[in-house]
């Protein structure tokens, strides 16, 4: 389904998903050779930052595909006292 913006809905949410799964592969790998040590007890850093790698990889992709979708619809101002915004 096509949103009035004309991106594809489908392949804006793959592309999310995947900037999620890359986010957590990459802490994952990170936090699985850290510890994390609070109030007396202690357990493996891999799940704690895939997910916090996860979140941070998900918005990531949402910024950049929200930076272009904003750019393309955007024009420069002309002589005639437009003021850039697409019609």
């Amino acid at each position: 389904m096509a949103t009035e913006e004309g991106t594809d809905d489908k392949a804006s949410t793959a592309g999310k998903v995947a900037g999620a799964g890359v986010g957590a592969a990459a802490g994952g790998w990170l936090g699985s050779s850290i510890g994390i040590a609070a109030f007396g007890g202690a357990i493996s850093g891999l799940l704690p930052l895939a997910i916090v790698g996860g979140v941070i990889g998900w918005g990531a992709t949402k910024a950049v595909q929200r930076h272009k979708r904003k750019a393309a619809t955007f024009r420069l101002p002309d002589s005639e006292g437009d003021d850039g915004e697409a019609k």
